[in-house]
């Protein structure tokens, strides 16, 4: 029996990211079966040999009836490749056992050896007389692996995340609970590890930056507050699905991976969630880190890795701030037969650029990012009004409120401008005394003369009919006069 990739229940709202979802467990198995294709290509181009006695000759030599057969530098090739590949793998197999039973440890060791001897192309007694046997033989025997392997698969049908985020993550975002942008999900679990309390506790004595210093406070401060109601290392529940624990011991370096080097840091983080894997094979276990160096490191040894939340998102560039928007909502009384809605927004755009820009158009922006933005009709000058560098428009910009329904008046937060030279950058603006306005947008849509956009329409049909019917009338008395004339 091989692994099998499970479906992982999604507890959340958002959808799984495009990141790896494979445990432990399913890791070993894909690289198993990685090594036994290798294996299989080696055999489809190597040769065995039979040995026959001469009968001629009074010597008998006693040895195995079949050998391999001479390799080729493409063989001698295939060899090193795959003799790399699955040392690297058998060093991330034997951490799914740390005190194996006696049983265990004779399959592994003699799987071991028997996969070796093969990559070596060691002749032996049972050496079968062909390569397609050989092809069976091979399979048979690595079946063992799997079968180890499954031991420490539990076979439940929800996969279970748990995150492990570095230092630099929780100064990023110490939110746990936007974590589940990464999982889509939001049940997972979050394990802290030793070397990042150490350096949190580091930093908020040694770091220069007095406002960095107390943040990093702050973080410690939430995890003491925590610890205050449940030991961090039993683990505790926050919110209804995230599972916060701490892990106290550090890791076992004498039964890690080889290469990782006690005094490195980052090498200290590895080994630690490599005890993590060792506890939870049949889980998905994430590193959460925007360190280049560690992300390479987990790579290396088969450790799925995400970016803190919001990382992967550009910061807006500083010429965002070179233009400022400030706008003061105004509800003036027009009459229903005017053209005008009755609400107006007054913006003054600041243009604090080294070059003269030009207003493309200008808009409202909603609290509820579902709620697509709407753009505002300007009244007067009309688009592109152009600024000039280190000016703001004067007079103010009068632009015509949108019509919207009744249930998005109270979700209006900013207003938004865009210009001819950057057309896909927003700037944004807020609203003065945004609550006042919103309530007059609010009592204003109750006024017995306000009229929404069709009724307009409609008014204005009847206006121009009524104004065609005077016209004619108008014709037919200026007739009559001249008839009388």
């Amino acid at each position: 029996m091989t692994g099998r990739r499970k479906n992982g229940e999604s507890g959340g709202r958002q959808s799984p990211p495009a990141l790896s979802t494979v445990t432990f467990t399913q890791h070993l198995h894909e690289g198993l079966r990685e090594i036994e294709g290798k294996m299989i290509d080696l055999l489809d181009i190597s040769s065995i040999e039979k040995f026959v006695n001469d009968p001629d000759s009074s010597v008998v030599f006693i040895c195995p009836s079949s050998h391999w057969g001479p390799a080729d530098a493409r063989q001698k090739r295939l060899q090193l490749g795959i003799n790399k590949l699955y040392s690297e793998w058998f060093e991330r197999f034997r951490l799914l056992f740390d005190r194996p039973t006696k049983e265990i440890q004779e399959k592994m060791e003699k799987t071991d050896e028997f996969v070796r001897k093969w990559i070596e192309k060691e002749s032996d007694w049972n050496l079968p007389a062909t390569i397609d046997e050989a092809k069976k033989v091979f399979t048979d025997t690595v079946k063992t692996f799997h079968d180890l392997i499954d031991i420490r698969t539990d076979g439940g049908s929800r996969k279970e995340y748990l995150l492990v985020p570095d230092t630099n993550a929780l100064i990023a975002e110490a939110d746990l609970t936007r974590y589940s942008e990464l999982v889509g999900t939001d049940v997972f679990g979050v394990v802290i590890l030793p070397t990042v309390f150490e350096e949190l506790d580091s930093l908020k004595v040694h770091h220069r930056d007095p406002d960095f210093r107390e943040k990093v406070k702050a973080i410690i401060r939430r995890f003491d507050t925590l610890r205050g109601k449940k030991s961090l290392v039993t683990g505790i529940r926050i919110g209804k699905g995230i599972m916060l624990r701490a892990e106290a011991r550090e890791p076992q370096f004498g039964n890690t991976l080889s290469w990782l080097v006690r005094d490195n840091k980052d090498d200290r983080i590895i080994a630690s969630i490599v005890e993590v894997l060792r506890n939870s094979p049949d889980a998905v276990v994430i590193l959460v880190t925007a360190d280049t160096n560690l992300r390479n490191k987990a790579d290396l040894a088969g450790i799925p890795c995400a970016k803190p939340p919001g990382a992967g998102k550009e910061k807006r560039p500083k010429q965002k701030e070179l233009i400022r928007v400030l706008a003061k909502g105004i509800v003036n009384i027009e009459k229903p037969s005017s053209s005008l809605l009755r609400e107006n927004l007054l913006l003054a755009v600041h243009n604090d650029d080294s070059v003269d820009v030009s207003i493309k158009s200008l808009g409202i922006a909603f609290k509820d990012r579902r709620i697509k933005p709407m753009e505002m009709r300007i009244l007067g000058s009309q688009p592109p009004i152009r600024i000039t560098l280190r000016e703001c428009t004067r007079p103010a910009i009068k632009c015509l409120f949108p019509y919207m329904e009744e249930g998005s008046v109270s979700k209006v937060a900013k207003v938004f401008v865009t210009t001819v030279h950057e057309p896909n950058k927003v700037y944004y603006g807020n609203i003065e005394e945004l609550d006042e306005f919103i309530r007059k947008l609010q009592e204003s849509r109750t006024a017995p003369g306000y009229m929404t956009p069709e009724q307009i329409v409609e008014y204005r049909e009847m206006k121009k009919k009524r104004n065609e019917r005077s016209a004619v009338q108008k014709a037919i008395r200026a007739d009559a006069r001249r008839w009388r004339g």
